[in-house]
């Protein structure tokens, strides 16, 4: 993989951290955000972590997952544990607004889809190898195992 391309993904992995850190702060310590964040990217995860009809721990522990996730992203620490984590949130509040019975391809392209499939770029592209605390990790790995 050439040096523009894994700067590409170095990039791409810190702006979701920092995405998924923000989002999970601002959801924890600041919920009066709510209604202005809901009208930017990935405004349905922030309606969906202060949605009153969800299960009283389940926007805490969402935050707290988007927290821990973001952090790990920005550090290039188990980054595709917490993209896999990211993928299954942003699918979590991305599946329930789909409305199949007016279907229209708009419902189809969103910012959380595209945030959805930069994750995937992040998982299967070794992100966190690449001024990543993953690389590390893998070195000493490999080192012990020969």
């Amino acid at each position: 993989m050439n040096h523009s391309l894994k700067l590409s993904l170095l990039f791409l992995r810190i702006a979701l951290g920092l995405n998924f850190i923000y989002l999970g702060w601002s959801a924890l310590f600041n919920q009066s955000l709510e209604g202005t964040l809901s009208g930017h990217a990935m405004g349905s995860l922030y309606v969906w972590l202060n949605s009153p009809n969800s299960v009283a721990w389940l926007p805490a522990l969402a935050s707290w997952v988007f927290l821990v996730a973001g952090v790990c992203l920005v550090l290039g620490l188990f980054t595709r544990l917490a993209a896999l984590l990211g993928v299954v949130l942003v699918l979590a509040s991305y599946v329930p607004t789909i409305s199949f019975s007016h279907f229209a391809l708009a419902e189809l392209i969103n910012d959380d889809l595209i945030v959805f499939f930069c994750l995937l770029v992040l998982i299967f592209g070794k992100a966190g190898h690449y001024f990543g605390v993953d690389k590390f990790l893998h070195w000493k790995k490999s080192r012990r195992e020969s």
